[in-house]
C-alpha cells in the first residue's frame, strides 16, 4: 500500500516538475487532484464512449483532463477537436485541429478534420486546401474526396465537384450521399437527365435517404412532372425533411 501511494506521489512530483514553468498550472493542478483514480487514457477513453454515444454532458471535460495530463498528445486534441465539432464549437475545434498539425504536420486526419471546420465556418477554399493536403498523405481518404467535392459545389465549381464525387463513389460504390450531391451538381448544370439517373441510385443504396427524395421532387417539379414530385416531397416530409412539408404547404 505504501510503494502504491509514493508511486502516485511521484507522479504527482513529475507533472509538476513538467508544468512548473508553465501557464497552465491552475489547471494542470486540478488535473493531478485526479490521478488517484484515471489515468490519461481512460479520460480519453471515457470521452470517447460519450462522444459515440451522443452523450455530451461531461464529454468536453473528460478531454480536457486527457489534454491537461499529456499535452502533447495529437489524439486528445483530435478528439476533443471532434466532439467540439459535434457541439457546434466552431472555433474551439479549429483550435484543437490546429493543436494536431502543430504537433504533428503529418496528420492527415487533423487536416481532413480541420477542413470540416472550415466548411461549417463558410471558409471552403481554406476547406479545400487542407483536404488537397490530408488527400496527399492518404488519397484513400473517401470522405475527404466528398467533402472536397461538396466545398467546390459551394464555390460554383461543378465541375471539380463532380469529379471529386466520382473518385468517392469509385472508393465507395455504395455511396449515397455523393451520388445524391453528384445530382445536384449535374443540375446545376442543367443535365436534369443526369442528375435524375444519380438520384435514383441514391435512392437504390438508401430507400431512407430524405434529402434526395427531397432534390428529387424538385427535379421533378423542373421536369414538369407534378404527381412524382408530390410524392418525393411526401416522402421526404415523412423521413422527417420538414422543408418538403413547407413546400407542400404552399402548393
Amino acid at each position: 500500500m505504501r510503494n502504491h501511494l509514493i508511486q502516485k506521489q511521484n507522479k504527482r512530483n513529475a507533472l509538476r516538475q513538467f508544468f512548473s514553468k508553465s501557464k497552465l498550472k491552475a489547471i494542470v493542478y486540478s488535473c493531478l487532484l485526479k490521478l488517484d483514480s484515471l489515468n490519461v487514457t481512460s479520460y480519453l477513453d471515457t470521452g470517447w464512449e460519450k462522444y459515440h454515444t451522443v452523450k455530451y454532458k461531461g464529454i468536453i471535460a473528460s478531454f480536457d483532463t486527457a489534454v491537461c495530463l499529456s499535452p502533447d498528445s495529437t489524439t486528445a486534441y483530435l478528439k476533443r477537436g471532434l466532439a467540439k465539432l459535434e457541439l457546434n464549437d466552431l472555433q474551439g475545434a479549429m483550435a484543437d485541429f490546429n493543436k494536431v498539425i502543430s504537433l504533428d504536420t503529418t496528420s492527415a486526419p487533423g487536416y481532413f478534420h480541420r477542413g470540416q471546420t472550415s466548411f461549417e465556418i463558410g471558409d471552403y477554399r481554406e476547406a479545400i486546401s487542407d483536404y488537397d493536403i490530408a488527400m496527399a498523405m492518404n488519397p484513400g481518404i473517401t470522405d475527404a474526396h466528398y467533402h472536397r467535392g461538396v466545398s467546390k459545389l459551394a464555390i460554383d465549381d461543378q465541375y471539380g465537384a463532380i469529379a471529386d464525387f466520382e473518385i468517392a463513389i469509385s472508393l465507395r460504390p455504395a455511396f449515397a450521399e455523393a451520388y445524391d450531391n453528384l445530382g445536384n451538381a449535374k443540375r446545376e448544370l442543367k443535365d436534369l437527365k443526369g442528375s435524375m439517373i444519380e438520384y435514383n441510385k441514391a435512392i437504390e443504396i438508401d430507400p431512407l435517404y430524405a434529402t434526395v427524395y427531397f432534390n428529387r421532387g424538385m427535379l421533378y417539379f423542373a421536369l414538369d412532372n407534378e404527381d412524382a414530385a408530390l410524392s418525393d416531397l411526401h416522402k421526404a416530409g415523412e423521413l422527417g425533411k420538414q422543408e418538403a412539408f413547407v413546400i407542400l404547404a404552399t402548393i
